[in-house]
């Protein structure tokens, strides 16, 4: 009950109206303190150079993504829980790498349709702790409704089959609040149209091919790698492990090592960590390893690994 849930407005055909990047800027650069989350990377980069167009540079907007190392989020989250405390203009565009885990209270949230859990979610960031009567959560459809997977899109179409019924009985926000059948009611729904063993894997164990369910039962199947971003603290370890002078008896290269660089890493996709080698944008962190450093100039300061938004 902490929010008060706004959900889409609907044309003549009762269909959510869509709200495209340039108009959702203009609401968001309205409100002083506010967080919205959407879909897909480069959705979070595009709202966040519309809204940094209409801000001047003291109040520029904070942008959150995975295509940003763990340092480099975790001292943003810092620098937004500073900003929120001081009262001061806190503006900013994530994807769902905020919704849970992440304490900050923001009084205004916009969340674009997506599962009806992940909405919910993302509203434990808004009005977080009580201060306020009700925070507002927006909830909008964007005129960009590309979503990541199949599974995602048939959530967030199940998301807003739901909350178009929520609307017409009423008090949305008491019923998200308080009624279990509402989640119950979606879930049974969303698994009647998705396939829970579309790889057969149940088949597969039941005749014990461990090795065909292992290639199977993989939860990411984007193969990623990781390359290491030359960026404060990691410029100093990248130059200490390549200056360190090999020992008899003794690894180059350790698991302390590989924790020191891991706050510095991002995943690339493997058919961009491919082309990265053949533009040589990358180099081996040291000989016969396994681990690539991006070149200098690809990682922004905002965005982060800037060749993975276009």
């Amino acid at each position: 009950r902490r929010v008060r849930y706004y959900l889409p407005t609907r044309d003549d055909r009762n269909q959510p109206d869509p709200l495209d990047w340039p108009a959702l800027a203009e609401r968001l650069h309205a409100t002083p303190q506010v967080l919205c989350v959407v879909n897909l990377t480069r959705q979070a980069a595009t709202l966040w150079e519309e809204l940094c167009r209409r801000l001047p540079e003291r109040e520029r907007p904070i942008h959150l993504s995975s295509a940003m190392c763990p340092a480099h989020r975790l001292a943003l989250i810092y620098l937004i829980k500073r900003r929120l405390k001081a009262g001061r203009p806190c503006r900013v565009v994530s994807t769902q790498i905020i919704e849970a885990g992440v304490d900050v209270d923001f009084p205004v949230v916009w969340r674009a349709v997506g599962p009806l859990d992940a909405i919910v979610q993302v509203a434990g960031r808004c009005n977080r702790e009580g201060r306020l009567p009700a925070g507002e959560m927006h909830v909008f459809q964007p005129a960009e409704a590309k979503l990541p997977g199949a599974l995602y899109e048939a959530a967030a179409g199940q998301a807003a089959i739901q909350l178009a019924r929520l609307a017409t009985r009423g008090d949305v926000e008491e019923l998200l609040a308080t009624a279990p059948t509402v989640f119950a009611d979606y879930f049974h729904a969303l698994w009647q149209t998705v396939p829970t063993d579309k790889d057969n894997i149940q088949e597969d164990r039941k005749w014990l091919r461990f090795r065909t369910v292992a290639e199977k039962a993989k939860v990411i199947k984007d193969d990623t790698r990781p390359v290491i971003v030359p960026i404060g603290k990691a410029r100093r370890i990248i130059r200490e492990l390549r200056d360190r002078q090999s020992q008899p008896g003794r690894p180059r290269f350790t698991r302390d090592d590989l924790r020191r660089v891991q706050r510095f890493m991002v995943n690339v996709r493997s058919p961009r960590f491919r082309a990265l080698e053949v533009q040589q944008l990358i180099r081996p962190l040291l000989p016969n390893l396994d681990l690539h450093v991006l070149n200098d100039g690809l990682y922004h300061r905002d965005l982060g690994l800037v060749i993975e938004q276009r």
